[in-house]
């Protein structure tokens, strides 16, 4: 009797812990714990640039760690000019060699024509990278080739690794080139057999690869795959081949044609990039759907980030809220699949201040608890504590001027932890809840 007792005890405890879970997952619910600030290394990037000078007030509000550019720059005195512009403002250069040696001849006034590819003609190729590196020594990290999985490489997979060789092989043989940064394959995608490919023969011919790279152009729905993505490049690809001594993983294109505005894609993209540990993430560029002709490769709009006429679009305000995380980030206790949440203090405004993203596609709502929270180091010891809850809606090309007030609420502090209910949180732009 004692026994059938027991038997049913643990069966009905066991629904309840699982109807528990159940309700507690269902509910959303993200926790921060506000204890204590880390400072985080910034990974958000862009990709070519025209004028660094016009961009002086942007770069200095978005602080990006990395630019990667090329865009058909052949005179060196414009180079020069732009990657000291860059080291200067304390961001890193990424150099897409590939940009640069489709033309048979180093003349600098070349426009067009003359196509060629490396194993073309070997001869200019070789002049073309001891060019480069004797140009550049380790100022900035050489992306060998874009997308040679593309059509921009009309050779085969394996007259690609021995272009990459080649060039690795001449880099590293000039002085100080032991010690130069190079990246690969920069595959248009994750495409696991060509960089499998691509990491074998590098370990069979003794290539050195600093960054392994590949381009993430999806939208937000892919960020699961984009997880298995680095998961797998760091637990098995990391491991498997230790002799290429690769240091650190780069996405350096990120984020689709189609969500190229969205302040969500950025703030989730660069949240999933930097859970997965990877160090740099560039945002691509593409053509701009309302401005005929446009395309932010080549306009200096920060890959679409500005308008022609060089005011901020909502995709603006993502970065410059990811810069201001910087220095001050709080841990999260909990996280949640359907949501992106970065914490932080904001030392200028005195604010504790919560970015939060819904990825899931539809209207959810989230319970958010902040937790030891020290009111007197952050609050002077007050503990009814006034939010702003704003919307960075995505306005797409359009201007935006500033965020939108949503809402605006009193909470109270109860043992170290404040809770606020969230209520049918859109998955059109993220929002910003600033407590004071």
């Amino acid at each position: 009797m004692h026994r059938i007792f027991k038997i049913k005890s643990i069966q009905i405890f066991s629904v309840i812990l699982l109807f528990s879970f159940a309700f507690v997952k269902s509910q959303n619910s993200v926790v921060v714990d506000v204890s204590k600030t880390y400072k985080k290394e910034s990974i958000a990037g862009f990709l070519h640039l025209n004028n660094i000078e016009t961009l002086d007030n942007d770069i200095k509000a978005l602080k990006p760690k990395f630019w990667r550019f090329g865009n058909y720059m052949f005179k060196s005195q414009e180079r020069k000019d732009i990657i000291s512009g860059l080291i200067s403002r304390k961001i890193q250069p990424i150099l897409i060699m590939s940009d640069l040696c489709i033309y048979k001849t180093l003349n600098e006034n070349s426009t067009d024509g003359n196509r060629i590819l490396p194993y073309s003609d070997p001869k200019s190729y070789e002049a073309f990278v001891r060019k480069m590196y004797a140009e550049n020594g380790n100022t900035v990290i050489y992306d060998i080739w874009n997308e040679p999985d593309t059509g921009f490489w009309s050779g085969t997979k394996e007259q690609f690794f021995l272009a990459f060789k080649k060039a690795h092989d001449i880099i590293r043989s000039m002085p100080g080139g032991k010690d130069a940064v190079i990246m690969g394959p920069s595959c248009s995608r994750f495409y696991k057999e060509f960089i499998e490919d691509f990491l074998t023969f590098c370990e069979k011919n003794n290539v050195v690869v600093d960054i392994l790279a590949w381009h993430e152009g999806g939208v937000i729905s892919d960020i699961k795959e984009m997880k298995a993505n680095i998961n797998f490049a760091k637990e098995v690809w990391l491991n498997q081949f230790k002799k290429l001594k690769i240091k650190e993983i780069y996405i350096p294109e990120i984020i689709g044609e189609s969500v190229q505005f969205s302040p969500l894609a950025v703030l989730s993209f660069l949240n999933t990039f930097e859970e997965g540990g990877v160090s740099g993430a560039c945002k691509t560029c593409h053509d701009n759907p309302a401005e005929i002709g446009g395309n932010s490769c080549f306009n200096n709009s920060m890959d679409g980030l500005l308008m022609p006429n060089g005011k901020p679009r909502s995709v603006w305000f993502a970065y410059k809220l990811y810069a201001e995380s910087l220095d001050n980030r709080f841990k999260l206790i909990t996280k949640n699949e359907n949501f992106s949440v970065i914490g932080y203090y904001l030392n200028k405004n005195k604010s504790v201040n919560i970015l939060i993203g819904n990825t899931s596609g539809s209207n959810k709502d989230l319970n958010l608890s902040l937790k030891n929270i020290d009111v007197k180091k952050y609050f002077s010891g007050k503990r009814k504590l006034h939010y702003n809850l704003y919307l960075i809606e995505d306005t797409k090309e359009k201007e935006l001027k500033s965020p939108q007030l949503k809402q605006s609420e009193f909470v109270s502090v109860k043992n170290g932890i404040i809770n606020i209910n969230l209520k049918n949180i859109e998955s059109n732009g993220i929002l910003v809840l600033e407590l004071k």
